[in-house]
């Protein structure tokens, strides 16, 4: 039977414990971000929108995003190790849901075969898969969609620029890239500074929502996380969002096709 000092004693200590805990508790998320982070924001309204709704998002939340550059392929490894909490510009896949958990969409972007303005070809059915070289980014969802399209030649590498430089020199046919990406290819590399200096083939391959992915089971950042889709809900319902999309050339259209993915990702909370 306990004593009253004793009982005293031990509520009092549970307090202090608890205070800890909560003190020690994680209320930061290392995210990792492109090395091209600030020109994707320059250059890219769906890219920059995305962004600025994750942060303000986790600022409402008072929660702290640690931002880290690195190449794609890295960065998916530090998410692996846990070195880094989640990696922001990241599209679903079915191999990424079988050890990933993707935030609420948070913008989106479109998917292009891309080649110089001089190439005749004008739809990928045209394209000579069998000897015509196309560049990805390894490990990307753009070198998924050239394995499915069947291209026999797939230069995947880690440098991004790289594939620049070797389409304006002729040692690639095509790239498959979003527009985001391509946009930067235009101001950094182009000696036209200007959006459209490729030329896109056809019509897109696809239209995918941007996400942050996290690996399944870090239990400190899922419920951040969490916290943070939660509050992208109340931004919606407060017309933030629009009022956001808005803000941007053709915001209008942006918002509307944002509006149907995030309505569907919310019927499909088992993907996110």
């Amino acid at each position: 039977m306990l004593t009253m000092n004793e009982i005293i004693k031990f509520i009092v200590v549970s307090l202090i414990l608890s205070f800890q805990s909560l003190a020690l508790a994680k209320n930061s998320l290392t995210i990792g971000i492109f090395n091209e982070h600030e020109i994707y924001i320059e250059t890219s309204a769906p890219y920059a929108i995305g962004w600025k709704l994750l942060t303000v998002a986790a600022a409402r939340e008072n929660i702290e995003l640690e931002t880290i550059r690195e190449t794609w392929t890295r960065s998916l490894s530090a998410l692996d190790s846990e070195q880094f909490d989640g990696v922001y510009g990241a599209m679903i896949t079915t191999e990424r849901l079988k050890w990933g958990r993707f935030s609420v969409p948070l913008s989106y972007d479109e998917i292009h075969i891309f080649a110089q303005p001089d190439n005749p070809v004008e739809s990928k059915e045209q394209i000579n898969k069998s000897t015509d070289a196309v560049g990805v980014t390894k490990d990307s969802i753009q070198h998924d969609m050239a394995r499915e399209l069947d291209f026999s030649n797939i230069y995947a590498i880690v440098d991004r620029s790289s594939l620049y430089k070797m389409l304006l020199a002729g040692r690639l046919d095509y790239l498959i890239y979003s527009d985001t990406f391509i946009n930067t290819y235009c101001f950094g590399y182009h000696k036209k500074k200007e959006e459209n200096c490729l030329k896109s083939v056809g019509k897109p391959l696809s239209i995918n929502s941007i996400h942050v992915l996290y690996k399944k089971g870090n239990l400190s950042a899922q419920p951040l996380a969490d916290r943070i889709d939660q509050q992208i809900g109340q931004l919606y319902e407060s017309k933030y969002v629009e009022s956001l999309f808005k803000q941007y050339p053709l915001g209008d259209r942006l918002y509307n096709t944002w509006e149907n993915l995030y309505k569907t990702a919310r019927s499909q909370q088992s993907l996110y």
